[in-house]
């Protein structure tokens, strides 16, 4: 081993002596990177994966500079040293499509092509074959192939922020990273999250399932959104995802930028964020990120097959939020309704045809310009999904909330009275029902009584489903969980009908 170069074959002996964090240069064989006997190097750390996948040809081209070893060599990889009690395992940081596809030649996942280029002279002639093709063929190839030397730099005692670091702002052009390219490389438990939610095939989300397009492009498309939802390999669906959540979180109305948006991933994931913690992040999946998810699917999938060229991503996201924020209101939506209606609002503040009427030609843009302003005159509907800003989405808002005052019905809320009848009134209704249950007449104990809304709450508050004396019923505690959310004309039928049926 040369001063401050380490060969792989030297590894073992080179890291753990120092706690300083450092980089070295140095090498790796093809060998390393495939015998069993070096140590585990992680190939597929999805906070360094690009979105755009390297196809088969560009791997075959990978494999070309490798048999060849003349003077193209393949670009300097860039490996990770992890110590792992008295051991240490490898995470490749950069150049992960060029290992891997080596490494998936030398396990037979595919073979060379039959092109010219690859009958490389000299009688070698490699046009066709796999790895054990060569090796039958050709042996003398297998020991150069495997001995290949591949220029690399060791980085050890590196932390998750300063790896994070190295990938975006060293490794990596960032004005050829896309904004969430950036926040996809922060190692923590919501960036996993959305990686593992919005693209991965084994932990995908049902709302993001793929479908091919019958436009006869036969181009991988998102199942469940408008075509107009571009997939071109730069994370888009995870944006969207990430998007979604920060404006749940920090409130839609506010709008969102880009510097923003990458500060927050940042700062809620590192040491001491909101959700830096395992068990914090859990809290946070629970109460926030899985009813999002929930509410997000219902909405989508209650969008009509004709009116799915509609669902852009912002249209998408807006529909899901606003929605969102009158279940949250109210306590109860219905969904298909609240859809329906949003899609009937957005066509009629849309209407160009002067003969129709046009409500935006009398409203003004929500807030003020940069010289103190008011009033800008309001666009068309569909043209304010351009932008995520707080002046376009708060015009937005204003129009769903003018809609909204004009008939709340219409928007499928359903307000629900979220009170509890207290224990004095439970009891003060059994005495008067002479401490027998309402629906059976049976005699109850003090111990088993349950008060129960008779008309349910579900129903919301204009059908009477409200928490006062009158709609009060004391039942037995199996009675009530028996009922559920049935109106008590119903249940009482359902009872009458099962001992007619004894």
């Amino acid at each position: 081993m040369e001063d401050n170069f380490i060969y792989c074959e030297t590894a073992n002996e080179a890291f753990g002596k120092s706690n300083n964090s450092k980089a070295q240069l140095g090498d790796v064989t093809v060998d390393y990177l495939t015998n069993n006997k070096s140590p585990q190097i992680v190939t597929g750390a999805r906070e360094y994966q690009r979105e755009k996948v390297a196809t088969l040809s560009w791997k075959q081209q990978i494999m070309l500079t490798v048999i060849s070893n003349s003077y193209k060599q393949l670009p300097q990889v860039h490996i990770r040293v992890i110590k792992s009690g008295k051991s240490f395992k490898l995470e490749l940081i950069d150049g992960q499509q060029r290992i891997t596809s080596i490494i998936d030649f030398v396990n037979g996942k595919y073979s060379l092509p039959n092109e010219k280029e690859f009958n490389l002279g000299n009688g070698i002639d490699v046009r066709g074959l796999n790895f054990e093709g060569i090796r039958s063929k050709y042996p003398h190839l297998i020991d150069e192939i495997l001995g290949y030397r591949i220029s690399c730099l060791w980085y050890e005692n590196l932390t998750d922020e300063q790896t994070a670091d190295l990938f975006i702002n060293v490794l990596n052009n960032t004005n050829d990273m896309k904004p969430q390219e950036i926040r996809n490389a922060v190692r923590g438990h919501l960036s996993t999250f959305i990686r593992e939610a919005a693209r991965f095939e084994e932990h995908r989300h049902e709302l993001f399932e793929r479908t091919i397009s019958d436009n006869g492009k036969k181009k991988p498309v998102l199942k469940h959104f408008s075509e107009g939802f571009k997939l071109t390999g730069r994370m888009e669906v995870d944006e969207w995802l990430s998007e979604l959540i920060y404006l749940r979180v920090n409130g839609y109305r506010n709008g969102v930028s880009q510097p923003l948006h990458t500060e927050w991933i940042k700062v809620v994931q590192q040491s001491g964020g909101s959700y830096a913690t395992q068990l914090e992040f859990d809290a946070f999946k629970d109460t926030v990120l899985e009813p999002l998810m929930s509410f997000s699917w219902d909405t989508i999938t209650s969008v009509p097959v004709k009116l799915k060229y509609k669902l852009t991503p912002m249209l998408s996201q807006i529909m899901i939020l606003y929605g969102l924020e009158l279940k949250t209101k109210y306590g109860q939506i219905d969904v298909a309704t609240y859809v329906n209606k949003f899609f009937q609002v957005y066509d009629k503040w849309s209407n160009a045809d002067p003969k129709k009427p046009r409500p935006y030609q009398n409203e003004i843009m929500w807030g003020t310009d940069k010289n103190g302003k008011i009033g800008d005159p309001m666009e068309q509907f569909n043209k304010l999904f351009n932008g995520k800003n707080k002046k376009a989405i708060n015009t937005i808002a204003y129009v769903l909330d003018k809609e909204l005052k004009a008939d709340e019905d219409s928007f499928g809320v359903v307000e629900i009275d979220v009170r509890n009848f207290t224990k004095p009134q439970i009891i003060q209704k059994w005495e008067e029902q002479s401490r027998k249950c309402f629906f059976t007449g049976q005699p109850l104990e003090l111990k088993d009584i349950a008060g129960d809304h008779y008309i349910p709450r579900s129903w919301g508050v204009k059908k009477g489903g409200v928490t006062e004396l009158h709609n009060l019923v004391v039942t037995s505690k199996k009675l009530n969980l028996k009922k559920l959310n049935m109106h008590g004309d119903d249940f009482q039928k359902m009872l009458n009908l099962e001992l007619e049926v004894a």
